[in-house]
């Protein structure tokens, strides 16, 4: 089928895919299923990486590259919204994200950290991770591996699962413009790592 827009199928909502479906639901549940085992896969062997945009972007393609071919690119035109929230325009995601990153870096990746000293700058680069949305689809579960990555390696573990989605939607939502919600399901998320 012919492409009106990059990444749908001419006069769909149906994002062009490797499996030839052209029904959203369709490929909704076959998306579901295919990275749910993906993500199960990436709990037991964590893609390596050093906690930057390509690290980022290598999860999204483990993710997601039975699907997509574009599977780990970054989105390349305009803006993208959920609801009432807008996030970074494609052209400012590389240089915004190179700056996030060192940032990252600078503050150790934030290991060391005590417990609502690390829930709050966790929130702080969950909140900005979501806001620059690389990516055309899959961006929320591709961060959440990347937090748990981020979190276990400086000591600690988040339990997205003990939260239900909507409450996980509207945090990362409304962490757009107030990160209190965010901290308070982190708060009810993190614990110590086991070793």
């Amino acid at each position: 089928m012919r492409c009106r827009r990059p990444y749908v199928y001419a006069g769909t909502k149906v994002l062009i895919n490797k499996l030839g479906l052209t029904n959203f639901d369709e490929l909704w549940n076959a998306e579901r299923a295919i990275t749910g085992v993906a993500a199960a896969e990436l709990e037991e062997h964590s893609v390596n990486g050093s906690f930057d945009l390509a690290h980022l972007q290598a999860i999204h393609r483990a993710l997601f590259g039975e699907i997509y071919d574009w599977a780990g690119e970054i989105r390349k035109k305009g803006f993208i919204s959920k609801g009432n929230s807008l996030f970074c325009g494609a052209e400012f995601i590389i240089p915004y994200s190179q700056n996030l990153f060192e940032a990252l870096k600078a503050e150790n990746y934030l290991r060391d950290l005590e417990r609502g000293d690390f829930i709050e700058r966790m929130a702080f680069y969950i909140a900005e991770i979501n806001a620059l949305h690389p990516f055309r689809e899959g961006n929320g579960r591709t961060q959440r591996i990347f937090a748990n990555q981020l979190a276990r390696q400086a000591g600690w573990e988040l339990n997205f699962k003990a939260v239900s989605p909507e409450r996980l939607y509207e945090a990362y939502i409304s962490s757009m413009v107030d990160m209190s919600d965010l901290i308070d399901l982190l708060n009810d998320t993190v614990s110590p790592k086991e070793n």
